[in-house]
Formats: C-alpha cells, structure tokens, sequence
C-alpha cells in the first residue's frame, strides 16, 4: 500500500489492522454526521489555503474531502432508490431468533430512533442499551455493520448509556 501526504497519509492508517482513520470516523458518526464532517473538512482546507503548509497539498486535501462527500452523498441517493428489505420486530413467541436476535440486512432502521437496542456487529462486537439514531443501519460492508439487533431489556433512555 502506498502513502502520500493527500490520498493516504500513512499516520491515518492503523498499522495493526490497516483500518484508515477516515472509515472509523464514519462508523463512529454514522452517514449524517460523516457528512458534516467531510463538508468541515473542505471547508477546513479551503480556509486555511496558502495559509500553512503547501497550498498545492491543501488544495489536493479539500479537493479529496469534496469527492469523498460527492461519493457518500451519490451512495445516499442509490441506496434510497432501491427497495430495500422489508423487516419487522417478532418476538421469540411469533418465531424470533434465539434471544429474540433479529437478522438485519442493511437499511432503515426498522426501530423508533429514540429505542434502546442490543446489536452485533459484523466484527463479533455486541453492543448493549445503545441509542438506535446513534447507529448507522445502512451496510457499508465494513467491520461495523449491524448484523443483528433486538430491543434493549433497558426499558428508558438515559444520559448515560450510549
């Protein structure tokens, strides 16, 4: 893998698993605010232009954060257009999986954005109480893609628990 200072700065990229900087940020911001954070970034470059390092280099860095954006916003637009899975919640009673797990195939999400939910992750990571808009529900084939959920046993939000 090659490195250069604007299209793959070898200090954004984790040397233990190769995961770059930029795809753990999405996954912690999920799409809406992965989008505000690359439309800051252009901003961030453009502003800063002649101003601190190589104006070339900080060209180039505005320009990439702008087809990331352009790139994310276009996936947005695709994924919309397509149908996608009909799902609904089932309890054990009406056939759920085990533990009431339900399998998720990517998409919106199938709960109220203020629920509280268990889900495991692609990677093997299961996460407890989590608040279901903290999560992206769209697939992005990555290491934190939900591949199943079920309501928390929490029965409120708190502040606390994220």
């Amino acid at each position: 893998m090659t490195h250069d200072g604007v299209e793959r700065p070898a200090h954004y990229t984790h040397a233990e698993n190769g995961i770059e900087c930029i795809d753990a940020i999405r996954a912690a911001l999920g799409r809406e605010g992965f989008i505000a954070f690359l439309r800051g970034q252009v901003i961030r470059y453009q502003w800063r232009l002649g101003h601190k390092d190589s104006a070339a280099q900080d060209a180039g860095k505005a320009r990439w954060y702008a087809a990331k954006l352009e790139r994310v916003l276009k996936e947005g637009g695709a994924q919309a257009a397509r149908k996608q899975p009909e799902t609904r919640m089932r309890s054990e009673k009406e056939g759920g999986a085990q533990g009431g797990w339900n399998e998720w195939a990517g998409g919106p999400s199938p709960v109220a954005h203020d629920a509280l939910v268990d889900l495991q992750l692609r990677s093997g990571a299961q996460l407890v109480n989590c608040l279901a808009m903290k999560r992206s529900w769209g697939w992005k084939r990555s290491w934190d893609d939900i591949v199943a959920y079920r309501l928390s046993k929490q029965p409120t939000y708190s502040p606390d628990i994220i």
